[in-house]
């Protein structure tokens, strides 16, 4: 695949972002909340995250009993001669013949299972029936709580994995991929699925779920006979989903690695703070991506945009005040480096998810997945979109929106012979036009992969004059 950024008529670059939401461990399976009414101290903002974080790590505990390893129930300590355990258990009505499928998880035992966040709680854990009870519990109002969904509700409205798929993306979950609500604003799209692409939306904005079998990790064609340990084995995870990708692997001279705003890498650089080439100063570019690749891991998959992210106006010059949206029917996000467009992407966190760039495996297993499911060919991926992209030697009807002459969008009812008549776009001949402005351009239900702009990515070019990457575009051009 050749890669380069898309130029308009005049030469300006054009970039426009896509958007990966990427779940963070402590919603991925846990819980929604509605917020706090009448109390927000620290104490029970303590209290909730870390009962959150240590729900995520049974709920994987769990996982790894049913696959049958039975030794993650003797993790922490038996109860039976702890009378604080035995008496909360007992206080939230858990029958004394229970105890013994309880065990006692100190701070000691939380460190030794690598769980960040956790500095205050101490728990009681029933890993078979994923249960989890603060030790201490948390008192208000002069009653003291021990489980997250015993909280009045008002203080926190909380439903458990079985439950917090209320808006129908449950039904979509299988062994190989589990798609999750990234917040209790979101909702699946009416009638969008696993076979033509599930969607879900804030209200406002769209993400499209792209599928990565949990299958692959275990597949040794994959995997060369060393799959990863766990979610934190972030060498292996990333290997085998360079393997997965296969001949859809297209950083030809790029990779997902940090740099600066000279193209220096981090053992390259004086200033692993720099944040002017990617957005992101060193350490924060590895936790994201670590991120990326355990959430990936876990849930078999990731959101992002369903179309190219936009704004409501259109700008003669870099302008990063506007608002980004990822709807249909906006003008493209343009004219903004690949540092600020990471910076802008990054402000869609609402708080239980991240967003970000993607990194280039991203993009490659976006591929992938319009490959195993969309049914599109190698050639089709990497050498040729005429049949479905919106590169300049495509002709497609423009159903909604507007396009671009010189900068200046008008209706697609405007006949303008030289780019467009009875509003069907010419073949080689080069407009840009609103995110969705055509559904046969839409794979998957994701929109304008080939053809329109070009999208800054994470990955670093081996080229230190113009390291940031950008994808799409012109990159799926017909080659002679």
């Amino acid at each position: 695949m050749k890669n380069r950024v898309l130029k308009n008529q005049k030469g300006i670059t054009l970039i426009a972002l896509v958007i990966t939401v990427v779940i963070l461990s402590i919603l991925a399976t846990v819980a929604t909340y509605s917020g706090i009414n009448s109390i927000k101290s620290a104490r029970f903002t303590t209290f909730t995250v870390e009962m959150k974080l240590m729900q995520t790590e049974v709920n994987e505990l769990y996982d790894k009993y049913k696959a049958g390893d039975e030794t993650v129930l003797s993790l922490g300590e038996d109860i039976t001669n702890n009378d604080q355990a035995k008496t909360v258990l007992s206080t939230i009505g858990i029958a004394n013949t229970e105890f013994s499928n309880y065990r006692y998880y100190s701070i000691n035992t939380v460190k030794s299972l690598g769980i960040d966040g956790i500095k205050e709680n101490e728990f009681i854990i029933n890993i078979q029936d994923r249960k989890v009870v603060s030790y201490e519990g948390f008192e208000y109002d002069g009653v003291t709580y021990y489980t997250l969904e015993s909280l009045p509700k008002g203080l926190y409205n909380v439903e458990y994995e079985e439950t917090i798929y209320t808006k129908d993306v449950e039904a979509f979950q299988t062994e190989d991929t589990k798609p999750y609500l990234p917040g209790k604003e979101f909702e699946r799209v009416d009638g969008t699925d696993l076979t033509t692409g599930l969607v879900v939306t804030d209200g406002t904005n769209y993400w499209t779920w792209i599928e990565v079998p949990k299958s692959i990790y275990t597949n040794t064609t994959y995997n060369e006979g060393t799959p990863p340990d766990d979610s934190k084995d972030f060498e292996n995870i990333e290997r085998i989903l360079n393997n997965y990708t296969g001949t859809l692997l297209s950083r030809n001279g790029y990779t997902d690695e940090w740099y600066d705003g000279q193209g220096n890498t981090e053992s390259e650089t004086t200033n692993p703070n720099d944040t002017t080439g990617c957005g992101l100063t060193a350490q924060q570019y590895k936790d994201l991506k670590e991120t990326m690749l355990s959430s990936v891991y876990k849930n078999g998959g990731f959101w992002i945009g369903q179309y190219e992210v936009g704004a409501d106006t259109y700008p003669a010059k870099e302008d990063n005040s506007r608002t980004l949206v990822i709807a249909q029917g906006k003008y493209p996000y343009n004219y903004i480096t690949c540092a600020n467009a990471q910076i802008k992407s990054s402000q869609i966190n609402n708080g239980d998810y991240t967003s970000s760039l993607m990194f280039g495996i991203q993009w490659d297993l976006v591929l992938k997945h319009l490959q195993v499911k969309g049914g599109l060919s190698v050639d089709e991926l990497t050498k040729d979109s005429t049949n479905w992209g919106n590169y300049n030697n495509a002709t497609f009807r423009i159903e909604n929106g507007e396009y671009t002459i010189s900068n200046s969008f008008v209706s697609n009812t405007v006949d303008t012979s030289e780019y467009v008549e009875n509003n069907k776009k010419l073949q080689n001949r080069s407009i840009l036009m609103t995110t969705g402005a055509s559904s046969r351009n839409c794979k998957m239900n994701i929109y304008d992969i080939a053809g329109n702009v070009g999208e800054w990515t994470l990955e670093k070019n081996n080229k230190n004059e113009y390291p940031s990457i950008g994808r799409g575009g012109d990159a799926l051009r017909k080659r002679k």
